[in-house]
């Protein structure tokens, strides 16, 4: 008894996995919206006048 047994590892990997999967998930979602807004100011540039 009081041995580190398979599903302590398992049961750790898991509380492990969530956190560092949302946070993937997070910088994925950040990064391509910063992207994304890069190529919107690339195509139209403003240069301060009105059309």
């Amino acid at each position: 008894m009081g041995g580190f047994s398979i599903w302590h590892g398992l049961v750790l990997l898991v509380l492990l996995a969530i956190p560092v999967g949302i946070g993937l998930l997070v910088w994925l979602i950040v990064r391509l919206s910063q992207k994304r807004s890069a190529e919107k100011a690339r195509i139209q540039p403003h240069d301060g006048t009105k059309p």
